[in-house]
């Protein structure tokens, strides 16, 4: 799926459209892993703070930059989740800062969803339930996303 986003309000539709999409292709042996992919200011982390309304998360959602990972209560008993994982991977170059951030746990975990900017910096090979979502930045109020 591609969509062209010319105003902020299409991206949430688009968010809820891919957790529906996701939760009806669940293995659920372990949790759900989107990387978030794409240059700077192409839209990943708008795209966190969107997720962050369709399932209902009480706390703004701010770009982990700086925490590198950040934890919230899903509150949208709609999709299967009740945990949304945040990782901003761009400061993270080895096995050690996946194990040092509880990634691995986390990841064992059916219950949360993580979403991942700049996932590829962490894995040759993706791990199992992982998608990937690419941005695209066209212009100052247009961005393409590919799911």
């Amino acid at each position: 799926m591609k969509k062209k986003i010319k105003k902020i309000e299409e991206l949430e539709k688009v968010v809820e459209k891919v957790f529906n999409t996701l939760s009806k292709n669940l293995k659920n042996n372990s949790a759900t892993v989107i990387s978030l992919a794409g240059d700077l200011g192409s839209g990943k982390t708008t795209f966190a703070q969107n997720a962050g309304k369709v399932l209902k998360i009480k706390e703004k959602i701010n770009s982990p930059t700086f925490v590198i990972s950040k934890k919230y209560n899903i509150n949208n008993k709609k999709f299967p989740w009740k945990n949304l994982i945040h990782i901003d991977a761009y400061r993270l170059n080895s096995k050690n800062d996946i194990k040092n951030i509880g990634l691995e746990e986390e990841m064992k975990n059916p219950e949360n969803l993580i979403l991942i900017e700049w996932a590829e910096m962490l894995w040759k090979k993706k791990p199992e339930n992982f998608y990937e979502i690419k941005f695209e930045y066209l212009s100052e109020k247009e961005r393409e996303i590919e799911f």
